[in-house]
């Protein structure tokens, strides 16, 4: 009987730390780890390029043959990574990459470039980046 017990006491333990352990992670308020382009203005991403493919009468396989990349690709097109020391990196299919510094100010996410020191604001919420750049809004997530 009193292996049982502290079974069930052990079991009742590692649960507990497991809910704490998830309650304090599910409720992050800043990125982690690597987080894929989901959205382009609101479109899938390979919605979006179809649409700008048909613009320019062409193809989504044309259009993406021009940089050696295949709809299979579109999955993971474009990552933004955010390591602990607060640094990451922007990267994409077609060979455009950069490094940046991030932090999280006044509710706000902060990408500074490495390169150029521009900076660019962007939204942190449910577990997802939202950046508008150049026209364009663009949703990260994991």
């Amino acid at each position: 009987m009193k292996k049982n017990s502290a079974r069930i006491i052990a079991l009742a333990l590692v649960v507990m730390i497991f809910g704490a352990v998830f309650t304090a992670c599910a409720g992050s308020n800043k990125p982690s780890g690597t987080y894929t382009l989901k959205t382009i203005n609101g479109q899938s991403v390979k919605d979006y390029y179809t649409k700008q493919a048909s613009d320019y009468g062409m193809s989504l396989d044309d259009l993406l043959g021009l940089s050696n990349l295949t709809e299979k690709d579109l999955n993971d097109f474009m990552t933004m990574s955010f390591n602990g020391d607060g640094t990451g990196k922007l990267d994409s299919k077609v060979g455009v990459a950069s490094d940046y510094t991030w932090e999280m100010k006044d509710g706000k996410l902060l990408l500074t470039e490495k390169s150029s020191g521009v900076v660019d604001t962007c939204e942190f919420k449910n577990n997802s980046v939202t950046m508008v750049s150049e026209g364009l809004t663009m949703v990260f997530g994991k």
